[in-house]
């Protein structure tokens, strides 16, 4: 036990120290404070063995409306978690299709490609004709990557536009409308 009062840096070093454990992880989950539930949300990739704990839970954030930033990290944490957080994909979907943020709905879309789950084409492809750009092209990418089909500039990083818009997004439309709206998903 130490006489020493504790000084505000160390008090404040606890309170952002990234959750070490699985325990941990769990327990800032849980959590009331924003910043230690992003925390949680964000270091449960590092906890492969418990994804099937862990991964419920952070679909639950993705109904967080006090705050699009949880929203944000649950969406990029479950696309990082890939394929295994496929029972995450129909919350996902709901979300990319109802909120109101434009920088959630992008995270959404670029986390559904990474999860590479064949049932989010449908709605990825509605996200083709947005009116932001970025979220078009964000969604014609994460459509190449889950179909495996090699629209143009797809590949790179950016969006090559033309008359504004991204490239990838006009060839993904050409394929929707030719092709991908006539397949069974």
């Amino acid at each position: 036990m130490r006489d020493v009062a504790i000084t505000p840096q160390e008090m404040y070093s606890t309170l952002d120290a990234t959750p070490s454990s699985l325990d941990q992880v769990f327990d800032y989950l849980r959590s009331e404070e924003i910043e230690k539930r992003k925390q949680g949300i964000s270091a449960a990739v590092n906890y492969p063995a418990a994804y099937s704990q862990l991964i419920p839970i952070i679909t639950e954030s993705v109904y967080e409306f006090e705050n699009s930033e949880i929203r944000i990290v649950a969406a990029r944490v479950l696309g990082q978690i890939g394929p295994a957080a496929k029972e995450s994909v129909p919350d996902l979907i709901w979300l990319l299709e109802n909120d109101e943020y434009i920088q959630v709905k992008r995270a959404v879309s670029f986390s559904l490609g990474q999860i590479q789950d064949q049932g989010a084409v449908p709605a990825l492809a509605i996200f083709l004709y947005s009116e932001d750009a970025s979220l078009a092209g964000i969604s014609a990418k994460s459509i190449a990557k889950i179909t495996g089909i090699n629209f143009v500039d797809s590949e790179k990083v950016g969006f090559v536009l033309s008359n504004g818009v991204p490239t990838v997004v006009l060839d993904a439309r050409d394929w929707w409308e030719d092709t991908g709206q006539y397949l069974d998903w």
